[in-house]
């Protein structure tokens, strides 16, 4: 059940620990030499007898610098979690003040309760269908916050102010969180933020134009999303990598790239189009980005061939094209021999592109024989 490895310990199989009393025994308490704890039940489980009380005695030291919580299905956390103060013997208390990470991969309810920890640097939820709030307040020094797959989460946070180091906020796979907060462009030094598989998030904040340190940017596969001020990315001059697409019908036209030339620093590009096929061709709005160094492809369905002027995209260095079912051909072979830079070619999930590109007998394959780093597989990154 124990695995120690120096600093770190891996606890596993914790339902087959009996009760409170037995989970005292790893005595973990005085194990003051461990910094990190990682607590595993087996997944697959339906019923979380006693998971409960079985998390409460584990309760560690308190200078604890990383916890992750693994297939837990208890209804909340025990108090020594759930508090910045942790009830010991006796009328003390102690404190998690050297706690900089914690995780969470369980279907907990947090029924109302929030996690202090004065010294927390990094915060990740995985994996819990019944969380409704974050649990989390009063984090000065957080650093980096990830959310996925909490199916009931609907809202994000009750005071965002109190989060002010936050530099890289990820959001996925929420799929009831319908809004963003306005508190988010407080955010000053934010530097990356990542939203995607957001079903019901329906429109993009005004605000995001004045998140001036963003560097990183991802906004993908939020099928109702139907309103993206055209402005917004003209205002992220520092922006670096950039991830967008998936959104509804009304945003196939991509009016939300019509400011993207001027992002002087851009240097990653992934559009996304849409699985059904409605996008017949990349955006327009991406041949002026000659100085672009890495272009990815994801989902045209309805898309043939890629574009003659993808040839004027001169500092593209690597390119990959990712489940595009319908996708046959490369520009011609004039416009390829533009790309004097390009050494680096992925092709997943594209059907047909893939059998065209077959090396020495596919018809597309001498437009990109005398690149040195091809990879063709044939599966994409689609999600299962």
């Amino acid at each position: 059940m124990l695995k120690p490895t120096k600093r770190e310990l891996r606890i596993n199989h914790l339902e087959e620990v009996r009760d409170k009393e037995e989970a005292k025994k790893s005595n973990l308490q005085r194990k003051t030499k461990i910094r990190t704890l990682q607590f595993e039940w087996s997944d697959g489980r339906e019923v979380g007898c006693n998971d409960v009380e079985v998390l409460e005695g584990l309760e560690p030291h308190p200078n604890m610098e990383g916890i992750r919580i693994e297939n837990y299905l208890g209804e909340k956390f025990p108090p020594w979690l759930l508090m910045m103060k942790i009830p010991s013997d006796g009328d003390s208390s102690r404190v998690f003040d050297n706690l900089v990470a914690y995780v969470a991969d369980s279907p907990v309810d947090e029924g109302g309760e929030t996690v202090v920890f004065s010294c927390l640097e990094e915060f990740t939820i995985e994996e819990c269908p019944l969380l409704t709030k974050i649990p989390l307040s009063d984090c000065s020094s957080l650093v980096k916050l990830r959310i996925e797959d909490c199916e009931e989460l609907s809202y994000l946070f009750d005071e965002l102010h109190s989060f002010p180091s936050l530099k890289d906020i990820s959001i996925g796979g929420c799929s009831k969180l319908t809004s963003l907060p306005s508190e988010l462009k407080s955010f000053t030094s934010l530097e990356g933020l990542q939203i995607y598989r957001c079903e019901a998030l329906t429109s993009v904040p005004e605000y995001f134009s004045e998140l001036h340190s963003l560097r990183g940017l991802q906004i993908t596969e939020c099928q109702s999303l139907s309103y993206f001020p055209k402005n917004i990315l003209g205002g992220l001059t520092r922006l670096r990598f950039l991830e967008i697409g998936g959104f509804s019908e009304e945003l196939d036209s991509f009016p939300y790239l019509n400011s993207i030339q001027d992002l002087p620093s851009l240097e990653f590009l992934a559009i996304y189009g849409d699985a059904r096929g409605r996008i017949k061709s990349l955006p327009d709005q991406l041949q002026s980005l000659t100085t672009l160094k890495g272009l990815h492809i994801h989902f045209f369905n309805g898309m043939e061939a890629l574009p003659e002027w993808l040839g004027n995209l001169s500092s593209l260095k690597s390119l990959g094209l990712w489940d595009c079912d319908n996708l046959k051909y490369l520009p011609t072979a004039t416009a390829m021999r533009l790309l004097s830079k390009l050494t680096r070619l992925r092709i997943g999930g594209c059907p047909f592109l893939r059998e065209n590109c077959t090396k020495g007998s596919g018809s597309e394959w001498s437009k990109i024989s005398h690149l040195p780093d091809i990879v063709i597989q044939e599966t994409g990154l689609r999600r299962v």
